[in-house]
Order: structure tokens, then sequence, then C-alpha cells
């Protein structure tokens, strides 16, 4: 893929087809064709010059109010794995950043610019560092990230990708505002359309029972709504979006199996904040309790929405004391408010039952979920991807349901957590790597690969297991606070 400037076009080729962006107009348009020879030969007609080698195009930006619209494009990428039946997986490494106006590029940063372009120089050199150095930005030409592998199953995989998209974690979907509303026309090519998430992806390999190869993939999704930092961003809106909420896929493969357990985490669901900047301001009730409860049953209503089983598990692992406590009380109050079966509301003092790094007492809170039958209810997804004799389904004494010719699910995920801590960062990670522990090892024993009465996971994967996840620990708190996570290695 090659981007070259004409006198009134930035144009995008492939080997199969163009995309233009004429910059007098600022329209855009595509051709089923790539660009043509006469047109980078005959330089006085348009004045065509190579720019780059790009990857795809993201979106554009228009920074202030009747400023500058720029172009994004993928400058450089690598591959961080190849999952399911041969979907590459990239992630986006650096952008060039282009202005969609017919400007004079040089002028830009010059002495005698405007306030606003200076501004706009400077967030668009904060844009490029922000790319280069979270490399959080993750794509798939033929795989949807934005969906868990339950919630695409029940989709038609007619529908071009980015339609199929979750817009919660499209986070290029408001800059490809100008494009999707193009999109119904009929000349116009939506493979130019290009969903990336924000988040985590990684994949390993490790081996169980010395002789079977098992894959573990690891995929976190940050909501694009109510995005921010910590200490800026907290709390709830007014839609019931809430600050750092992500949700965390992961997906064990095994031979013909697929097996999927979803976790999400969000800070607490009312209006709240930390004003202040010393260290660990106390935190603030913003509104009225009945001013956020209406926001707080818009968020929950949602999570129940998108679950199997319209259930949900909340854990808070907020401090029952001290400063944090007033952040405990209220959200115990909301949760006794909406007073619903569907609605499960766990505490664990993590500092108090964890306190000197005993991460070890995270057993507690396991144990309970399991008395609970929390772990057995919820269950995980699980697809084999072939028909198994129905005499073999019967006998592990499972629910089933056929999804094509080909493919069985055994188990839908029924429900989910929803963990929480201040930050969501260093407690939540700890907590949702226990959790996905446990469940990674009941998926290994229902494949019969892991003994009943074993002790869990053999040491290799034990690593592989606890790398992954405070990869993933690092990665969200670098998106969030700037800095990675405290207690995850």
């Amino acid at each position: 893929m090659k981007l070259y400037k004409a006198k009134d076009s930035w144009i995008v080729t492939t080997e199969e087809h163009s995309l233009w962006f004429n910059r007098r107009s600022l329209s855009v348009y595509t051709k089923p064709e790539p660009i043509s020879k006469e047109i980078l030969s005959d330089s006085s007609a348009w004045d065509a010059s190579f720019v780059s080698d790009i990857h795809g195009y993201i979106g554009q930006i228009q920074i202030v109010k009747d400023g500058f619209h720029w172009l994004i494009f993928i400058k450089s990428q690598e591959m961080v794995c190849v999952i399911q039946n041969g979907h590459e997986i990239y992630r986006v490494t650096d952008i060039l950043v282009q202005p969609f106006d017919d400007i004079d590029e040089e002028s830009i940063g010059r002495a005698n610019v405007t306030t606003n372009n200076k501004y706009e120089s400077k967030c668009i050199e904060e844009l490029r560092l922000w790319y280069q150095e979270t490399q959080c930005f993750y794509y798939s030409r033929t795989y949807d990230l934005t969906n868990t592998i339950q919630r695409a199953l029940d989709q038609d995989e007619t529908i071009p990708l980015w339609k199929r998209a979750d817009e919660r974690f499209f986070w290029n979907r408001q800059m490809l505002n100008e494009f999707i509303k193009q999109a119904d026309k009929e000349h116009f090519d939506t493979r130019w359309i290009q969903p990336i998430i924000m988040g985590y992806l990684d994949k390993c390999h490790f081996q169980v029972n010395h002789d079977t190869d098992a894959q573990l993939i690891l995929i976190s999704r940050r909501n694009r709504y109510r995005a921010g930092v910590r200490m800026h961003c907290r709390g709830i809106d007014e839609d019931g979006n809430v600050a750092n909420y992500v949700e965390t896929e992961q997906i064990l493969r095994i031979d013909s199996n697929i097996m999927s357990f979803v976790m999400i985490r969000g800070s607490a669901p009312f209006y709240w904040s930390q004003p202040g900047i010393r260290y660990r301001p106390p935190p603030k009730i913003d509104r009225s309790f009945n001013e956020s409860h209406e926001a707080f049953i818009k968020h929950i209503d949602d999570q129940l929405s998108r679950t199997k089983g319209n259930q949900l598990v909340l854990i808070s692992l907020i401090d029952e004391w001290g400063k944090e406590n007033i952040l405990n009380d209220t959200f115990f109050d909301h949760i006794i408010k909406y007073n619903s079966p569907h609605v499960s509301y766990i505490t664990f003092d993590f500092h108090e039952y964890c306190k000197g790094l005993q991460f070890g007492n995270i057993l507690v809170l396991l144990q309970l979920l399991d008395e609970k039958n929390i772990f057995r209810e919820m269950r995980f997804f699980w697809l084999v991807m072939f028909c198994f004799p129905v005499m073999i389904l019967n006998r592990v004494n499972i629910n089933y349901r056929m999804n094509t010719e080909k493919n069985t699910v055994l188990s839908d995920q029924t429900s989910v957590f929803r963990v929480n801590c201040v930050d969501c960062l260093d407690r939540t990670n700890v907590v949702q790597a226990a959790i996905a522990k446990t469940i990674l090892e009941i998926m290994l024993k229902k494949v019969g690969l892991l003994d009943i009465d074993a002790g869990g996971l053999n040491d290799n994967a034990r690593v592989i297991f606890q790398t992954m996840w405070a990869d993933n620990g690092d990665a969200i708190s670098r998106q969030y606070a700037g800095t990675d996570a405290m207690k995850v290695r």
C-alpha cells in the first residue's frame, strides 16, 4: 500500500484499488482500480509524488474548530500473532499524519503561524508519540477484534467487518465518520474502513501433559466512551459509561477446542472524583444519590443485557475503612436500591486481606466464589470445530447447541465478573488474573488434560500465564495512569 501526493489529492493505492482524498473539496471517494501509470508519469497534470509506504488508513481528525483536517495513516506495524484459522493480528507501531486541507505543510510550525496552528502541531506530535510509545493499538483485516468469540458467533459473517464491530471498542469509529457516511453509496469501497482496538493482545504456547500443545490468547479492549486518564476521569457519565472500562477475554485453544472467558473492569458506577494534586487525594461524591442512581441503573442494565444469562457478579476491592470507604458505602447503597436478583455484589477488602503482599490470600475470595457455585453457574464459552457424536455430548453432561454443520457450541458463558478497585488497575489486575487462572484450570480439566485433583498448572504454563497477565496489567495501567502496574509481577 502506497501513499501519493498529487496536485489536488492524496491518493492511497494497492495493487487492486485506490482511495482518493480531494484536498480542495475535502471529499473522499474510492476507485475499483489502482492508481494508473498515466497519473504517475504526467507530472504537468497531476504532479504526483510518492510519499510513503503505509499499511492502512486510521481516520480523520480536526483538533480545533475551524482548524485543519488531518489524515492519519498506519506508517509501520508488526505482526503480533496469527489466531484461529489464519487471521493475522497487527500492532500499530507508528503513524503518518498529513493535512487534508489544501495548505502549505512547510508553513506549519513557523514562528508566524497562529496560536491554533502551534497548538495543532503540538497535538499532532503528541499523537505520534502516543502511538509510538504505548504500542497498544491492534487490528486485523479479517478478524473482528472488537467482539468476543461468543458475540461474534451470533453475527452474520457476510456483513462487512466494520458493521459487525462493537462500537464500544471500535476505537477509531469517530475518526471514520466521513467514511461511514458514504458507506451506503453504490461505488464506495468499504474495505478501507478498518476497525482498531486499544488495549492489549498477545498469544503464547505452552505444553500440557508434556505432549499436548495449547494456545493461550489474551485480548483486552478499552472502551472508547468516557476514555481519559486517572485523576481526570473517574466514575460515570449521564449515559452510564464508566472510566477505565476494559473488557478482557482469555482464549484457550487445544486441537479443535476453543474456549473463552470474559471479565470486565470499570470505575465505581456513580458520580465521583478525586480533586487535588497531592498523592492519592480523598475521593469525593459529586452529585446527589438520585442523580447518580439514574446513571447507575443505565450502566448495570446495559451490562446485564450483554450477558447470555442476564446475570452480573460485581466484585469490589475498595477499602472498607479510611478515605476509600465513602466509595464502598455509596456503591453498596446503590446496589441495595437497585435490588435485583440478577446482580450479585461481593466485597473483598484487598488491602486488608493481602497486606504485606500476601496475594495468596486471594484464595479466600476464590473459595467464596466456589462455595456460592458462581464459577459453575457462570461457565465459559466452549466451541468445538466439528460435531461430536451425540453420545459423547451426553456423556460430558453439557447442554449444547449446533452453530453450523461443522461447529458445536458445548457451553455459553452466562454471566460476567465486573471487578473494580479505585483505579481499576493494580488490585483489579491481581484479582482478575487469579480468577482467570482458576478458569484456565477448569478448562483444562474439562478436556481431560488436568486431573481433577491436580494442584494446578505445571511450572511452564504457570510462568507463561503470569507473564501474559502481568504484561496485560502493565499495558492497561500505562494507558490510564502512565506507568506500569505495581502489583502484577
